[in-house]
C-alpha cells in the first residue's frame, strides 16, 4: 500500500499486522473457552443464567450419527411420501405435484434435531472448531443452540434449499404454550457437518435461542415443520426432542435479568 499512498513523508507509522483476521478469532475462542471452563470448574458464577449451572457443557465423548440418535442425543422423524399424500388428500388438499405420483414407500424426509450446546453433542456433530466458534466461545453463557437437519432427495427437489423453509417460516419451536418461529436472525444455515458416518444431508443450521425466550432445556420441545401445496394450504408434523437426562446437573431454573440489577450490587449488575 505504502508504494501507491504518494507523498508518505507526512503519514505516521504504526505498529500493526494484517492478515491475521483467522488467528485473532482462533484466539479470542481459545481465551473465551478457557476462562468459561475454568469459571465452571472453580464454581466462580458466570451468570445466574448460565446455562452451564444446569447442563453439563464440559464433558466430552467421541459418538458417531449413529450413537447419538441411539442415547436420544439427537431425535429423529421420518416421513414417507405415502404419509404426507395422505395428509393432503384427508383435507381435501391438492397433492403437490412432485409428490403426487411418487411411490408410497419412498422417503420423503429424515428430520433430525439435537441440541448443540454441551461439547459431549455438539463437538460431535459440528467439530471441535466449528462448536468453539459458533457455540462455546461464540455465544452468550444462557444462549441454547440447536442444530436441525434435513436428509432425502424428495424433500430437496420439494423445498430446494432449507433457507426458502426459514424465509417462509415453516418451522417452529413450541414448549406448553410458548411457541418461537424460527425466522432469519436465529439461524444459521451450514454448508456441512463434520459428524462421523452423518448421512446425505440436503439441508442443516443452527438455530440460536436466547434466554429472552424462555425455553426450558430440560423440557421437552417440538420442533414443528409445516409442508404446503401450491395454494399455501398444507400440513404440520412435529418431531419431540428430550434432552438426554445424562447431561443434567441440577433442575433448571430461570433467574430474571431484572431482579440481578434491582439488588443493586455492583458486582451483579457488572
Amino acid at each position: 500500500m505504502r508504494e501507491t499512498a504518494g507523498e508518505i513523508d507526512s503519514l505516521t507509522e504504526i505498529d500493526g499486522v494484517s492478515r491475521t483476521t483467522t488467528s485473532s478469532l482462533l484466539f479470542m475462542d481459545a481465551i473465551m473457552r478457557g476462562a468459561r471452563k475454568i469459571a465452571r470448574q472453580k464454581k466462580i458464577l458466570i451468570d445466574k443464567n448460565d446455562l452451564g449451572n444446569y447442563i453439563d457443557l464440559e464433558n466430552y465423548k467421541q459418538q458417531d450419527w449413529r450413537s447419538l440418535i441411539n442415547d436420544r442425543s439427537i431425535a429423529l422423524k421420518s416421513i414417507k411420501i405415502g404419509t404426507l399424500q395422505n395428509s393432503f388428500k384427508s383435507n381435501d388438499f391438492e397433492v403437490p405435484r412432485s409428490i403426487r405420483f411418487k411411490s408410497e414407500e419412498e422417503l420423503f424426509v429424515n428430520i433430525f434435531i439435537a441440541n448443540v450446546s454441551p461439547a459431549g453433542i455438539g463437538i460431535n456433530i459440528l467439530g471441535r472448531r466449528w462448536f468453539d466458534q459458533y457455540i462455546s466461545a461464540g455465544r452468550n453463557v444462557d444462549d441454547q443452540v440447536y442444530f436441525i437437519a434435513f436428509e432425502g432427495d424428495n424433500w430437496r427437489s420439494f423445498e430446494n434449499r432449507i433457507g426458502k423453509v426459514i424465509e417462509n417460516e415453516k418451522l417452529m419451536l413450541k414448549q406448553g404454550s410458548n411457541e418461537i418461529k424460527i425466522n432469519k436472525t436465529l439461524f444459521k444455515e451450514l454448508p456441512f457437518n463434520h459428524a462421523k458416518n452423518s448421512p446425505n444431508i440436503s439441508g442443516q443450521g443452527l438455530i440460536y435461542i436466547s434466554s429472552k425466550y424462555k425455553l426450558n432445556p430440560q423440557l421437552p420441545i417440538n420442533l414443528i415443520y409445516r409442508i404446503n401445496n401450491k395454494d399455501e394450504k398444507g400440513t404440520s408434523y412435529d418431531l419431540l426432542y428430550s434432552f438426554p437426562k445424562k447431561y443434567y446437573l441440577k433442575d433448571f431454573k430461570e433467574v430474571s435479568k431484572s431482579s440481578l440489577i434491582a439488588s443493586n450490587s455492583v458486582h451483579a449488575i457488572w
